[in-house]
């Protein structure tokens, strides 16, 4: 095991947003006809707060190799539009075994992020619905030197998108 340590980074940030649904100026216009567009919030703008974790570990490291794992999660919060309230996370590792030779593995999510209210004309064609999607991204790559100051990475990678309703 490495005698490095686990670094541990915790962050908590605070802010604004003037048009938390990203409407258009003729869209904010014509939310006095229709307010369910809205989906529940009351106003355009939301005060947000976020906190992110993140951590770093080098599992193991011997002459030129070195396995290292790291993990993040985040929580964002909107205190005037709870559909705009998100988490998501990723996890990483990383095995090197000399100067750009590695091989990288990621898996990220996110989960039910929330878009606006839509109509889902499968179900009805006036009656507005929230529409909301999560991500789970997994990618493998691989770096190899080429010769002096050349290198390629290779990789491949795989979404899947899944929309809530």
């Amino acid at each position: 095991m490495a005698t490095t340590p686990l670094n541990l980074h915790i962050s908590y940030h605070s802010g604004y947003d003037s048009n938390v649904m990203r409407f258009s100026l003729k869209e904010i216009e014509n939310v006095a006809e229709n307010k369910d567009v809205m989906g529940g919030a009351n106003t355009f703008d939301s005060y947000i707060n976020k906190i992110n974790t993140h951590f770093q570990k080098t599992i193991f490291e011997i002459d030129k190799k070195e396995l290292s794992m790291s993990s993040s999660f985040n929580l964002s919060s909107y205190a005037h539009n709870p559909n705009r309230s998100y988490w998501s996370g990723n996890f990483s590792t990383v095995y090197k075994w000399g100067s750009y030779r590695n091989l990288k593995y990621s898996l990220r999510h996110l989960n039910s992020y929330y878009l606006r209210h839509y109509t889902n004309r499968d179900v009805s064609t006036n009656s507005l619905r929230p529409c909301y999607f999560s991500d789970r991204d997994q990618i493998v790559s691989l770096t190899m030197p080429i010769r002096k100051r050349t290198w390629y990475s290779i990789g491949a990678g795989y979404l899947q998108r899944y929309y809530d309703n």
